[in-house]
């Protein structure tokens, strides 16, 4: 995050962009609206879809734009398959052995879409950006194969699931890749 932020303040548009960490979303606020709030890669930290709606509801109040990116699960080869399997792990983990991991409930771009237009968000562009060459895929699929034995925790039908996807996940070539990312500017 240092690096990214960095390399854009130091942009052209550099001077123009405030970034906000570690704030509590829920009290913050600003008296001009900002001309564009962007959220990427960060709904599946979010537990339910209301938690989502939320943060959607009080961006529409503070900002003219919206720019949000997620990862495609709607994967368009089998080498991604490993990263599907990955984050459905992680997810069910998240439900059912109580992690505070980072993925925590995973979002089809059809939610995302509900999800603004009960915010009153108008679709103005979507767009899905090659992403496959990410490393994240791995990351996800490394860390699902290191919480294994946790699932022992779990029912018994959240397990044969979990051993599919297990399966499906480490039955690759070796060759795996990174989900698309999908893109929504909304007004």
């Amino acid at each position: 995050m240092g690096q990214a932020t960095g390399r854009m303040k130091k942009s052209s548009l550099g001077e123009r962009i405030d970034f906000h960490f570690e704030m509590d979303f829920d009290f913050f606020e600003s008296p001009i609206p900002f001309d564009v709030a962007v959220l990427s890669h960060c709904s599946w930290y979010f537990k339910q879809p209301e938690d989502l709606l939320k943060y959607f509801k009080k961006i529409r109040g503070l900002a003219k734009q919206l720019c949000f990116a997620e990862w495609d699960l709607d994967f368009t080869c089998l080498s991604q398959r490993s990263h599907f399997c990955a984050v459905s792990i992680l997810a069910l983990h998240s439900n059912f052995v109580k992690s505070e991991g980072n993925i925590q409930n995973l979002f089809h771009k059809t939610q995302i879409l509900q999800l603004l237009q009960q915010t009153n968000f108008e679709v103005v562009k979507q767009l899905t950006v090659d992403a496959t060459f990410l490393q994240d895929g791995q990351w996800e699929k490394d860390y699902a194969n290191s919480i294994r034995a946790e699932f022992i925790k779990s029912p018994n039908m959240i397990q044969t699931l979990i051993t599919g996807y297990y399966e499906l996940m480490n039955t690759s070539n070796g060759k795996e890749k990174s989900f698309n990312s999908f893109v929504v500017c909304a007004k």
